[in-house]
């Protein structure tokens, strides 16, 4: 489906366990997520997600998914919060149509005190991947990996993070010459 709106776009859970899936268009100025309590999961999967992204877990033991996002200007924050919280990213190396690359950042920052934070940064080549270039150029830097174009444009899948993801940062590259 489409959800569109001129300025603001907000979802909240409860104090339960809440899953959050974001797929279709969802377009606005401003776009916020709150978990709130519990353990929460953020599946991050749009054909087009447009605007500033604000994604807060809470308090609780919360998963972010973010999985083959398209090219978007705009910010994106993931926070998980308090206590443990784990970020997933699946790069995505073409928009949808297989034409252009993609181009984004996002912004990995746990504000929560307890708990352990890891992130996982998936290139091209997983279990069942259809797409025919799975390889995959990593530019790693001090809070920061990008995933480079292949193709020698100036797009990058970027993705910062700082310190709060004290349980490490990994980098999968799955099949391919990467």
């Amino acid at each position: 489906g489409t959800v569109t709106a001129t300025s603001l776009i907000e979802f909240s859970g409860d104090a339960d366990d809440d899953t959050f899936n974001l797929t279709g268009s969802i377009s606005a100025t401003t776009i916020t997520i709150n978990g709130d309590a519990d353990n929460d999961t953020f599946n991050l999967n749009a054909n087009v997600l447009t605007g500033n992204i604000t994604v807060l877990g809470g308090a609780g033991d919360d998963q972010f998914n973010v999985t083959d996002l398209q090219g978007r200007p705009g910010s994106m924050l993931l926070d998980g919060g308090e206590h443990t919280d784990s970020y997933y990213i699946r790069t995505t190396s073409l928009d949808t149509v297989g034409s252009a690359p993609t181009d984004y950042t996002i912004d990995v920052s746990d504000s929560g005190t307890s708990g352990i934070d890891d992130l996982l940064i998936e290139g091209r080549g997983f279990t069942g991947d259809t797409i025919t270039d799975k390889d995959d150029r990593f530019l790693i830097r001090s809070n920061f990996i990008a995933r480079l174009d292949n193709g020698g444009s100036m797009a990058v899948e970027r993705i910062n993070y700082d310190s709060s993801i004290d349980c490490g940062v990994r980098i999968d590259s799955g099949d391919g010459s990467d």
